[in-house]
């Protein structure tokens, strides 16, 4: 079993995938870009970071094959 974390930022998103004695297995990060329509605003695209979290998350599923994920944290 491992344990799967998500951190979605403001210029990308990182995941790792842990063993439960706390090894780190697998990790991805993968950018994604923000808009300004005017001076002083910043907004995210919320379809280009859930396309960003999700090829993350299929990047360390691959990579930590055979490990049956048993729990998820998300942190924003």
């Amino acid at each position: 079993m491992s344990l799967l974390g998500i951190d979605v930022g403001t210029t990308g998103c990182k995941v790792a995938l842990f063993s439960l004695q706390g090894e780190m297995l697998a990790s991805a990060y993968c950018e994604y870009d923000f808009q300004s329509p005017q001076p002083g605003w910043a907004q995210l695209d919320s379809a280009a970071i859930w396309e960003a979290v999700k090829a993350a998350i299929r990047s360390v599923s691959a990579a930590g094959a055979g490990a049956e994920i048993s729990a998820v944290s998300v942190s924003s």
